[in-house]
């Protein structure tokens, strides 16, 4: 168990450029310094870089918000998504084992199928749909089996100010008068990165402070939704700034709206293990939605 220094002990965030790394590097804590490193200084696919990372910054903790995001381009990139969200965390798991510090692996709701009527537990059995899916469930059992007090937070429908998400899609799309398609048969529970950010530090307290707490564990936003009824929300949100236009959501079905990557239609995920064990709960996303889309009111605004 390490203990909290009462100046700036360093965190270390593997990844720069993703949602949940950037919302890190933007928080401010007063016992806490993140330092988030893109690959250029930390790089999953180089072994070596990792643990010269962690001997040169010395951190109390290390979490892991690095990784292949692209879902549907893993199909065609299979190597690389097993490099990036598997081969390359095995390795941090080990340099963070050696060094004997807390580690923070992010993994995703697309470890299950989709299928079960009632929120996924950590417990029941996963079975991914997809290459994306696949690499992160074998990247969860690869550094568990290296580091068992590592702590794997799975998360889902991730959006924020930046990068890819589908809430940054919805708006592109609506920058000019179109039909949208959009599935309504796919149920999930948005997420802010923000919230993931500042709950997931609050974890590695609780990790640096009382010891380690090994394991999966939920975390997403409270308030299931259908795409289609998240879209909805997205666009009255916008709706004061956004430049009026005709725009319409057309609801479809994930089986007629075909992707190279198969979708599950169930991504709700059940966190009451998460409150049990840090006393955690995020909030409803529907806060969080009102607050990133200010962030991207300017950005947006008068397209």
């Amino acid at each position: 168990m390490t203990e909290l220094h009462s100046r700036k002990s360093k965190i270390l965030v593997v990844g720069a450029s993703g949602q949940v790394a950037r919302s890190l590097a933007a928080l401010k804590d007063d016992a806490l310094q993140i330092c988030a490193l893109g690959r250029n200084f930390c790089d999953l696919s180089n072994p070596a870089s990792l643990e010269e990372s962690v001997r040169l910054i010395n951190p109390v903790g290390i979490i892991n918000a690095g990784g292949y995001t692209h879902v549907d381009k893993a199909e065609s990139e299979p190597e690389q998504a097993y490099l990036l969200n598997r081969d390359g965390p095995l390795e941090l798991a080990r340099v963070a084992n050696r060094a004997q510090i807390p580690l923070i692996h992010f993994s995703t709701d697309s470890v299950f199928d989709g299928t079960m009527d009632r929120p996924y537990e950590e417990a029941d059995e996963a079975r991914p749909l997809n290459v994306y899916g696949r690499s992160k469930l074998a990247g969860e059992q690869a550094i568990l089996q290296a580091f068992p007090e590592v702590t794997i937070l799975r998360v889902s429908w991730l959006f924020s100010p930046w990068g890819r998400n589908f809430l940054w899609t919805i708006l592109n799309l609506a920058k000019a008068p179109r039909r949208i398609q959009v599935v309504a048969d796919q149920i999930g529970c948005p997420t802010p990165a923000t919230d993931v950010a500042f709950a997931s530090l609050a974890v590695m307290k609780s990790l640096l402070e009382k010891g380690p707490n090994g394991g999966l564990y939920h975390m997403t936003a409270q308030g299931p939704v259908s795409r289609l009824e998240f879209a909805h929300a997205i666009l009255e949100a916008t709706r004061s700034w956004r430049a009026p236009r005709s725009v319409e959501l057309e609801p479809t079905a994930t089986r007629d709206f075909p992707t190279p990557a198969a979708r599950g239609l169930n991504a709700v995920l059940n966190c009451a293990l998460l409150k049990q064990t840090f006393n955690l709960e995020l909030p409803h996303w529907q806060n969080g939605l009102l607050a990133t889309v200010e962030a991207l009111a300017i950005e947006f605004k008068g397209d």
